[in-house]
């Protein structure tokens, strides 16, 4: 890129720490405005992710819900209860929201015993259903949860590699996407209850 300042002259000895003011004030200007388009653009980054769960359907990050996708390896299985424990209950039953849990087996799950893992997987999702079912019926919603709980087992790290995460690492992360699949915030770690609830409410 080239950045004229051609406009700016020097005439005299007199003039010239004035002339270099300016040319310092026009490039911090520049490297700000720099600055901020590269946030910008760090912030629309586009994730158009399609994963099939357990259950066989298609999932995605920019499907027209707002989605969590919370991608953990089994040693972490713990932070990602605590993340669904995070979420209001004001979020569960509504269909502009979504969470989903992308389970990192590291490969290390032979074929034969994949369907035997997938089954497993399941059943905590129909447990989970039943759990959460009261809070359905306080909200006068018919439909059964378990038709709101997505989960996808990873076995070749294909999944977790589309979010940026190496299959062989036991990385935990918690992705915010928006209805388009535009990524709005990242965690590390369990978000904090009102950093999420905050993030949710603006993801709208």
């Amino acid at each position: 890129m080239h950045l004229s300042v051609s406009g700016l002259s020097c005439h005299s000895s007199a003039s010239l720490p004035t002339c270099l003011r300016m040319n310092r004030g026009l490039l911090q200007f520049f490297f700000a405005a720099l600055l901020v388009l590269t946030a910008a653009g760090q912030s629309i980054r586009l994730y158009r992710i399609v994963m099939t769960d357990v259950d066989g359907d298609r999932v995605s990050t920019c499907d027209g819900h707002v989605t969590i996708v919370t991608v953990t390896t089994r040693s972490n299985e713990t932070k990602a209860h605590q993340v669904g424990d995070c979420v209001s209950n004001r979020y569960l039953g509504d269909a502009h929201y979504r969470l989903i849990t992308v389970v990192n087996f590291q490969k290390q799950i032979n074929s034969l015993f994949r369907p035997v893992a997938s089954t497993i997987m399941r059943a905590r999702l129909d447990s989970e259903a039943k759990r959460i079912q009261p809070i359905y019926g306080a909200k006068h919603l018919s439909r059964n949860p378990r038709q709101d709980l997505f989960a996808v087992a990873d076995f070749d790290g294909t999944v977790t590699s589309a979010f940026g995460i190496s299959s062989a690492s036991d990385e935990f992360a918690v992705f915010l996407f928006d209805r388009r699949g535009h990524l709005l915030r990242r965690w590390r770690d369990v978000p904090p209850r009102e950093e999420l609830a905050a993030a949710l409410a603006a993801a709208l």
